[in-house]
């Protein structure tokens, strides 16, 4: 029954939902190439089966997603944090892990937000690694040098099990 759900739900996230004059056809053919990478089964199934294997209760997930900003989009884009939030909040219920979001300075707001609405507390580093169930979310900088640095600092600080970008 797991392969059957995921054939279904990598269906739906092959499905082109693109503005007239964007760019079509190009996600399944990468899904289908993918796919047979993976001896031809669904691609969300390997990837739950990778977290699981990976993810051991109290460990850190480190899950980046934004993009859009100023002046088109103050406040970042609006799928990729709720993608993360609804990730976070599975990957907490079910593998006990702890979520840790990353986002640029200006979608910080938004994404806590989002978090809480998708019922994580969003609360301080050093507060959330005291309470199981909670969430962190941080900003992540974006010049190169600043942005490589920090990507040092949160592996050694976290120690994350798995990292997830989406919309990143």
């Amino acid at each position: 029954m797991p392969e059957v759900i995921a054939e279904n739900i990598d269906r739906l996230c092959t499905v082109e939902m693109r503005p007239q004059g964007m760019p079509r056809g190009k996600i399944q053919r990468l899904y289908e190439a993918a796919r047979r990478r993976q001896q031809g089964r669904p691609l969300t199934l390997l990837a739950a089966e990778r977290l699981r294997a990976a993810i051991q209760p109290g460990g850190h997930v480190l899950l980046a997603t934004g993009a859009g900003g100023p002046p088109w989009m103050p406040a970042g884009e609006t799928d990729g944090p709720l993608g993360v939030a609804a990730l976070g909040r599975a990957l907490m219920l079910g593998l006990r892990a702890r979520p840790v979001f990353v986002t640029e300075a200006h979608s910080v707001a938004s994404l806590s937000g989002v978090v809480q609405a998708a019922g994580l507390p969003v609360l301080p580093p050093e507060v959330a690694a005291a309470r199981q169930g909670a969430a962190v979310v941080l900003a992540h900088p974006t010049q190169d040098a600043q942005a490589q640095a920090e990507a040092r600092r949160l592996l050694e600080d976290f120690r994350p099990a798995a990292l997830i970008a989406c919309e990143k």
